[in-house]
């Protein structure tokens, strides 16, 4: 029987631990492994956050069990403030780098209640990608999905994930503005979604406003279309920007720091001036970020060079000359905005004007990285390879503490893990996102069930910045007038954002005798 020291394999009940077999391989080459995934699983996991994981020392992580349900256990042993930290069956959400998108129908939705009596569901298209199979379909910002293949909508994670991901959808859709419901098809498809979902110039007696809707920072490619349209905006002489990020949940920190270089006062930018401060734990990962990175390791400056690899993918962007010059930013935002958009805004207050319009943000304080159970076990028979032809005895050494290791990738699927390392502030120490979100100067509620599309300047919070800004010359309103279905409504159900704020992955040596936990 192969156990970890630090796992135990039975639970605190009479139940008996599953046994492992030997499975493949032929009789003269077998090897034991776990029947059941989740030892591998709860081994990565346990590494991983024994060594990363910002509050590691302040929770107990009691018996942590090779029987264990994976995503169960490391919600339990959360610290009381991290909502964020989990393993995951599939992790590959949170590591698509690009602004392709697959198998995606291009839009999004907010649910509501169909009546008072909360009956059932109905989904209100917020916003659509231009060209998508929603676009295509006539879906719009305002339409109202009254049914879903033939059924009303529930209020379970299964239909709202069904109205995104199907492998088709039959949509029964209700028109507010013609007040008629017709019937739509639709299939996904994959598709560049270019976060840079809106951009344009609004003039307020002679002073140039920009408007700039920005959806996630999740794509390294937006690197390219946020500098594009920068250059815009300086060259229409653009001095106060209307930063739209009511949806926006997040994403990587580098792009983060790529759009704080581009909306910050130049002269910071160029001084290389304290744009964030972090916190990590103060084991092993904090002696290797100071091995790396000096005793400054904490700390990040403003900077116009980016470069970083993803993969095989090398990225870099230069922010040199694309400064927009802003002297002050009116950010839209909702319980939806979230993680890089919080802390975009947050470490910016310190050097901009910043006026907050909408709800409060999602209050996500923290960073994490995403891990791949897959890829951690290729590391480390990638390391043995190596080893084995630079250093026998080591590898022979390393082999018969650290054997079982070796072919574990190819029974992980695709889990992962998702570890808060560290928390943040602005230059000085502040966070006004801690710890339940930013809270706006001007609190004004998002409306998806009003028919203007985002970046018009009917819409209410748009319509809110932009007086704001001192703008007048706006499009008239129409009457006001009963658009039957939309009126009678009920309440909005909640679907605020979890946040996704990630930093780079770090290279960790692959020093295995310093881990907690081996197989013998």
């Amino acid at each position: 029987m192969l156990l970890p020291l630090g796992f135990v394999a039975c639970s605190d009940s009479d139940e008996p631990a599953r046994e492992p077999e030997v499975i493949g391989g032929q009789e003269e080459n077998k090897k034991d492994y776990y029947t059941f995934e989740e030892a591998y699983i709860n081994q990565f996991c346990f590494d991983q956050m024994s060594y990363y994981y910002l509050w590691w020392k302040d929770i107990n992580a009691g018996k942590w069990m090779l029987d264990d349900n994976p995503i169960e256990k490391v919600k339990s042993i959360r610290y009381a403030e991290d909502r964020w930290t989990a393993a995951m069956e599939d992790i590959t959400p949170y590591t698509n780098t690009s602004a392709t998108t697959y198998g995606t129908y291009g839009y999004d939705f907010q649910p509501y209640w169909a009546d008072a009596n909360e009956t059932y569901v109905v989904a209100v298209v917020k916003m659509v990608y231009p060209d998508s199979p929603a676009d295509k379909a006539g879906l719009k910002r305002g339409s109202v999905i009254m049914k879903m293949n033939g059924r009303h909508i529930e209020n379970k994670n299964e239909d709202y994930n069904e109205l995104l991901s199907a492998a088709s959808l039959d949509l029964s859709v209700y028109d507010p503005e013609t007040m008629t419901t017709k019937d739509i098809k639709m299939k996904p498809t994959d598709m560049h979604l270019d976060p840079v979902l809106f951009e344009k110039v609004f003039d307020c007696g002679g002073k140039k406003v920009g408007y700039l809707y920005f959806n996630d920072f999740s794509s390294f490619d937006s690197g390219t279309r946020l500098i594009e349209v920068a250059k815009k905006f300086k060259q229409e002489g653009v001095t106060e920007l209307v930063l739209d990020l009511r949806y926006n949940g997040g994403g990587y920190v580098i792009i983060e720091e790529l759009l704080a270089s581009l909306l910050a006062p130049e002269a910071n930018v160029k001084n290389g001036d304290l744009f964030q401060t972090a916190v990590y734990n103060d084991t092993d990962y904090a002696k290797l970020l100071k091995q790396y990175y000096g005793e400054d390791y904490a700390n990040t400056y403003f900077s116009t060079e980016f470069n970083w690899k993803s993969g095989d993918k090398e990225y870099s962007y230069d922010t040199s000359d694309a400064n927009i010059g802003l002297n002050k930013i009116y950010a839209l935002v909702t319980s939806g905005s979230a993680s890089a958009s919080e802390a975009t805004l947050v470490c910016l207050m310190p050097y901009l004007d910043i006026e907050v319009i909408g709800g409060k943000t999602g209050g996500k304080h923290c960073a994490g990285v995403v891990f791949e159970a897959k890829e951690y076990y290729q590391d480390f028979d990638d390391y043995l390879a190596e080893l084995k032809k630079s250093n026998v005895t080591s590898y022979n050494q390393i082999m018969e503490e650290w054997k079982y290791y070796s072919g574990w990738k190819d029974y992980v699927g695709k889990w992962g893990l998702y570890v808060m390392v560290s928390t943040y502030a602005d230059k000085n120490g502040n966070n006004p996102c801690r710890p339940n979100g930013i809270v706006p100067d001007i609190e004004i509620k998002d409306n998806p069930q009003e028919p203007y599309p985002l970046g018009d300047d009917r819409e209410a919070m748009l319509r809110v910045a932009l007086t704001e800004a001192g703008y007048t010359d706006f499009t008239p309103l129409p009457e006001a007038k009963s658009r039957a279905l939309t009126s009678s409504l009920g309440e909005a159900i909640p679907m605020k954002s979890e946040g996704k704020r990630m930093l780079l992955k770090p290279e960790r040596p692959m020093n295995f005798s310093s881990r907690s936990l081996r197989m013998k």
